[in-house]
């Protein structure tokens, strides 16, 4: 396994974000998508209706949503 990782390190690519969101783009009813976010804990998703569907599905679990998007946290 480290062979194909390259030491125990997963690779990092510029795609890796495009796939993952793809992948979630059609497993939609099955992965709870609206758990991903951006670096730093803001809501990356720029269409205005998927945008507030997931602060919607986020706010419904306990999670504080600021006015910006983003997520606050415990540190935060």
């Amino acid at each position: 396994m480290d062979q194909l990782w390259g030491c125990g390190r997963p690779r990092r690519t510029p795609r890796a974000a495009r796939a993952v969101s793809g992948i979630i783009k059609r497993q939609q009813e099955t992965l709870p998508w609206h758990r991903v976010v951006g670096k730093g804990g803001h809501i990356s998703i720029k269409d205005p209706d998927l945008r507030r569907k997931q602060i919607q599905k986020l706010q419904r679990e306990g999670q504080i949503i600021s006015e910006t998007g983003h997520i606050k946290t415990k540190e935060t």
